[in-house]
């Protein structure tokens, strides 16, 4: 539970625009949070619509503010996972559809790949393509379809057409739309860890002309709040000794010095843009000697093999994306 509890710490480290709250104020914004939590309850009475739900719950969890919303968040999953509403209407589009499946399965409700079904030519088995594309609903079909279970092929079609057709979009795109399918291609929202995640939704979520200012303001304060006092948890904390791994388990001493890595990298990058050396006083990076110079899965896999590196980076990728399916 410990090593949970500084995983999370460290996912909350780099600062947002604003400035985190000093210990003099913090009380005044912990108030200023809890007036506009009260007020983003009200959001949630106020989207009445299937399509604003889902919004709303996509960008709450977004910017990191889930946990304050548990209740308003399942009651409306609960409304649109019920029999009437899970299977798409004929107005829906393919970016209602998408989004209601990976938030739908995200929280663990029972959904089909048939959802799907409606936005396929019957013959060919493909998705349909469309005359103008849609950068949006390609985007979240794209993540919707990297939640899909182990012979749910049609989620596979979804996964490839949505690629293939974003490759083709990006030499036109403008610049954050471009960054929005970069940050997918990279790596998919449920890959992440969510902390590591919510300062590039905050920023992502400022540029966007449909913005909620209530909601910004939230997230920025939730985020500097959490991230003050978790600074300060790790100031006041000694960090472990990596001689004393030595007598754990391989794999568990890897995934210490992963982790390890990890602290120090973020600790050096925000001692960087504060000019600090105050944040983690008792860590060190960790010397090659005593971690090795491990080759690559992808190297690995060349040499055995004698491929391409190209093919063994499409086989390396099968192997995640099907342990990923075994894991959901």
């Amino acid at each position: 539970m410990e090593f949970k509890k500084q995983l999370q710490a460290l996912q909350q480290t780099l600062p947002c625009k604003t400035n985190p709250p000093a210990s003099d104020v913090g009380q005044e914004y912990e108030r200023q949070a809890q007036k506009l939590i009260v007020n983003v309850k009200d959001l949630f009475a106020e989207a009445v619509d299937k399509v604003a739900k889902l919004e709303l719950i996509d960008i709450v969890e977004k910017l990191g503010l889930d946990s304050h919303f548990d209740v308003e968040i399942k009651e409306a999953l609960d409304i649109i996972s019920s029999t009437k509403n899970k299977n798409p209407s004929p107005k829906e589009d393919l970016y209602i559809t998408a989004l209601c499946f990976r938030l739908l399965r995200q929280h663990g409700y029972e959904v089909s790949q048939d959802m799907f079904r409606g936005f396929m030519a019957e013959k060919a088995g493909l998705f349909k393509k469309s005359t103008r594309t849609n950068i949006k609903e390609m985007l979240e079909l794209l993540e919707a379809s990297h939640l899909a279970l182990e012979g749910e092929d049609l989620m596979d079609a979804a996964r490839e057409f949505s690629t293939e057709t974003l490759k083709d979009c990006i030499p036109n795109l403008d610049s954050d739309l471009a960054e929005q399918v970069s940050h997918v291609f990279e790596l998919p929202s449920q890959r992440r860890l969510q902390w590591f995640d919510v300062k590039w939704h905050i920023n992502a979520y400022e540029k966007d002309r449909h913005m909620n200012a209530m909601l910004l303001e939230l997230a920025k304060l939730h985020f500097n709040i959490v991230q003050a006092t978790l600074q300060k948890e790790l100031r006041e904390s000694s960090w472990w000794d990596v001689s004393e791994t030595q007598h754990l388990p391989e794999c568990l001493k890897n995934c210490f010095l992963a982790l390890y890595n990890t602290v120090n990298e973020i600790a050096n990058e925000i001692q960087n843009e504060k000019g600090s050396n105050q944040l983690l006083p008792h860590t060190k990076k960790v010397a090659e000697q005593e971690r090795g110079d491990a080759p690559s899965s992808i190297v690995c896999y060349m040499r055995e093999a004698n491929v391409s590196e190209e093919i063994a980076r499409m086989h390396i990728q099968g192997m995640i994306n099907k342990t990923w399916r075994a894991m959901l």
